[in-house]
């Protein structure tokens, strides 16, 4: 996700990461800007910007899982989900 929103700055010519060895917990990080903005405040930026879209997001999920538990839906699964009304969608797949 950081580095999609580090693309989408105007002043960054490249982002791209790797993971060394999948068991240390450590991300290699190359930002190249064009110098308008330094690599560091173009990370900070593009982390801002991502904090504000995911505080949305949670926000915009909150009031749908609020309107829909207010109206209720008449079925009771247990909590778990489930598959019950996928029949008619593009996703079902007839079963697990």
């Amino acid at each position: 996700m950081l580095r999609a929103q580090l693309l989408l700055l105007p002043s960054v010519q490249f982002a791209g990461y790797k993971v060394p060895h999948p068991l240390e917990a450590r991300v290699v990080l190359k930002v190249q800007t064009d110098g308008e903005l330094t690599p560091i405040q173009a990370v900070q930026t593009a982390a801002q910007q991502l904090i504000l879209i995911l505080s949305k997001m949670k926000e915009q999920f909150n009031t749908e899982l609020f309107k829909v538990k207010a109206l209720g839906t008449g079925q009771d699964d247990g909590g778990y989900g489930g598959m019950d009304g996928l029949e008619g969608s593009q996703y079902y797949t007839g079963g697990l």
